[in-house]
């Protein structure tokens, strides 16, 4: 007479084999890599990476690579785009691969007008430079005189006599106090390497100074003194 055999089912088996591996290899089972310590303990071909909430993981030489703005795991450190500021990156605002455009800036996530006097819509809202009211106060004020744009100016044209600071105008030199958007005379001295008119640009690099005379007597042009 045969002896009874007892059959192990198949599921029974892998988790009895998953539990001596853990036990041998200290392998996490409720993680979906093995743990480690060094690369010795992930074996040829492998290798392992530190984790950001602590300890390391194996993974295939040449899989990590650096971390990118992607809403995946590159570096596989167990984050995601770490290091990247959607608040203000120019790059990835407000959402990754949300990039603005040359002369806007990131601000909570949005791209707002930066140049408020180039005559573009930078941020692409629609509104251009100084139409732009939340990026560049003053509204359209300077739009109606063709000699002025938004650029910025002492919040206070004159200096006091003590030492306080008022909105008005006297004579001496600025109150001390942050620059303001305001509408000031165009850029028209095109060789004193200043960015006169304050809008970002300076001589030639200011479309103002298109056609004018530059250093040395040349001319402005395309950005250029030449």
């Amino acid at each position: 007479m045969r002896a009874a055999r007892h059959v192990i089912p198949i599921a029974a088996a892998v988790a009895v084999g998953a539990t001596a591996l853990s036990c041998f290899f200290g392998i996490d089972p409720d993680a979906p890599r093995f743990s480690c310590a060094t690369g010795e303990d992930c074996g040829a071909g492998f290798e392992c990476r530190p984790q950001a909430a602590g300890g390391g993981r194996c993974y295939r030489a040449g899989e990590c690579t650096d971390e990118l703005c992607d809403d995946l795991d590159n570096n596989c450190d167990g984050q995601v785009d770490e290091g990247f500021d959607l608040a203000k990156d120019p790059a990835n605002c407000g959402a990754c691969g949300n990039a603005c455009g040359d002369g806007a800036r990131c601000s909570d996530g949005h791209c707002r007008e930066a140049r408020c006097a180039d005559g573009a819509d930078n941020d692409q809202d629609g509104r251009p430079d100084c139409e732009d009211e939340e990026d560049c106060p003053l509204g359209g004020d300077c739009a109606a005189d063709a000699g002025l744009n938004c650029g910025l100016q002492a919040p206070d044209a004159g200096g006091d006599a003590d030492a306080g600071t008022d909105a008005g105008t006297d004579a001496g030199t600025p109150d001390a106090g942050p620059l303001q958007r305001a509408c000031v005379p165009r850029e028209s001295e095109c060789s004193n390497g200043a960015d006169d008119d304050l809008d970002g640009r300076a001589d030639c690099e200011d479309p103002d100074c298109e056609g004018l005379t530059c250093a040395n007597r040349k001319t402005c042009s395309g950005g250029n003194c030449q």
